[in-house]
């Protein structure tokens, strides 16, 4: 059952994702870096508000083994009593949304997209409901039905002068074709009922992690509120532009594996060395792809953006380069993380969370008094600073040394990021002035480098991955003998 949801997960977010570069390569051809920072100030305040919606409380669904349909329906008339509430608020706050950037045209954008609010808390106990059955399957067909449809009226949008609204109107079109196939797939319709009595428990447990994820989210988008404030809006869009392009290498490295992990660990969550092994093991997945994705990324950076985004978006390379270094940084904290909400110690979690962003503080403090570039380099630090909190608290819980987890990430870092600057240095983008060519060259030396350094030291984050594609390799077969 796990490895099949891994499976599917990763397959079905490689397909999503994919889809998803893609419509963002034609959408930053056609439009300006103005329009996307106008949608990354809209979305600043739209990710913090969204929290608001669900308070966590899917989370506790997925993580509780005693729910029955009042659980369910409970919570779905919740979040959608909280999503119109807030739907309304935000639509009333668009003028002291443009007011805040100094940018009018934001108005209308904020209004329209006001309604993906309501969208989202409607399909937010059926995501919930198909997670906890590990029916990964089902949810990568719908995200990848979603994705490729609005996709498509995005670009055609884009291609007839809509503009900023190409953006617009591809978000709400793939919230709500994911929201009916969501529906269609879990023949799920709530009860007309509510009980507080069956929202009390589960809210013991999402309340924390509901102060977690609005201090995690206002970090995340503080540096697109300070970015807009102080500097042009295109320089907002160059650096959103890197930023988005960084977390869809980040999410692709860990989403797949801490969406399997959660509910799978919350099913075993009294067996604590089956909870230890299973993370050790995905921690080394995370590592082994994170660190590789991190060190080509940056070897092939401004081939990279000028074939997908044209020269218009170079000032974006110097940006997406160091934020390339921290891609690690995500999946790793995401995998030490997840012990703690599946074996239900949300109040650590919390007390993580607080504490790493009281450092987050002077963080941001320091580094923009170097600029855009110094900000990149404290965030570093900070990422290296979380990590090692995450993974002592989480430690203690699973009884897995620090010492040992740093051991873990220097086997794989170091390797990677020490041929990546080697290949930087002695195989500079000057030194092939055809983009393509050297993104070819230079991709497939440093790939085929880290592949055999891995082979020859035998880690076993890449065993776990022979293990995994063999293992699907077998099944595939097993399926084509069985069709014949």
């Amino acid at each position: 059952m796990l490895k099949k949801g891994l499976i599917w997960d990763f397959v079905g977010k490689l397909f999503n994702q994919g889809i998803t570069f893609f419509v963002s390569i034609f959408l930053a051809r056609l439009l300006l870096p103005e329009d996307f920072a106008l949608i990354a100030m809209v979305m600043g305040f739209i990710g913090i508000a969204r929290i608001f919606v669900d308070f966590g409380l899917s989370q506790a669904l997925i993580q509780s083994q005693n729910t029955t349909d009042i659980h369910y329906s409970s919570i779905f008339w919740l979040n959608l009593f909280f999503a119109i509430f807030i739907s309304i608020l935000f639509f009333l706050s668009a003028p002291s949304i443009a007011f805040f950037y100094h940018q009018p045209d934001i108005i209308n954008l904020a209004k329209v997209l006001s309604i993906t609010f309501a969208i989202g808390a409607l399909g937010s106990v059926h995501i919930a409901m198909l997670k906890k059955k590990m029916d990964f399957k089902y949810l990568s067909i719908t995200n990848i039905i979603s994705a490729t449809l609005s996709g498509c009226i995005g670009i055609y949008m884009a291609f007839n002068n809509y503009g900023v609204w190409s953006i617009v109107v591809q978000q709400i079109s793939a919230a709500a074709i994911r929201l009916f196939l969501l529906w269609y797939g879990t023949r799920w319709l709530p009860l007309f009922k509510f009980s507080w009595s069956a929202i009390k428990p589960l809210w013991n447990f999402s309340k924390k992690l509901f102060i977690s994820g609005l201090l995690e989210t206002v970090a995340q988008q503080l540096d697109v509120f300070i970015i807009g404030k102080l500097f042009m809006p295109a320089t907002l869009g160059f650096y959103s532009r890197g930023k988005s392009l960084n977390q869809l290498i980040a999410n692709y490295s860990a989403s797949s594996l801490s969406s399997v992990l959660f509910p799978a660990l919350s099913k075993i969550q009294n067996n604590l060395a089956e909870v230890k092994q299973k993370v050790i093991a995905f921690f080394r997945l995370a590592t082994l792809t994170s660190f590789f994705l991190g060190g080509l990324l940056f070897i092939i950076a401004e081939d990279l953006i000028v074939l997908m985004f044209t020269e218009k978006w170079l000032p974006t390379v110097p940006y997406f380069r160091i934020m390339v270094l921290t891609t690690f940084a995500y999946p790793v904290s995401v995998i030490l993380l997840t012990p703690l909400t599946s074996l239900g110690r949300s109040d650590i979690f919390l007390k993580l969370e607080i504490i790493k962003k009281i450092i987050l503080v002077p963080t941001y403090i320091i580094g923009f008094q170097f600029g855009l570039t110094g900000f990149l380099y404290a965030q570093l630090i900070s990422h290296i600073i979380g990590i090692s909190l995450n993974g002592y608290y989480t430690g203690k819980l699973i009884h897995w040394k620090l010492s040992k987890q740093w051991v873990e990430l220097l086997t794989y870092g170091l390797p990677a990021y020490l041929g990546a600057g080697l290949l930087f240095i002695y195989l500079p983008q000057s030194s092939i002035q055809n983009h393509f060519l050297h993104l070819l060259i230079s991709g497939i030396i440093f790939t085929i480098y880290y592949t055999i350094f891995n082979l020859l030291f035998k880690t076993t984050g890449m065993q776990l991955i022979l293990n995994l594609v063999q293992t699907f390799y077998k099944k595939m077969r097993l399926k084509n003998k069985k069709n014949l």
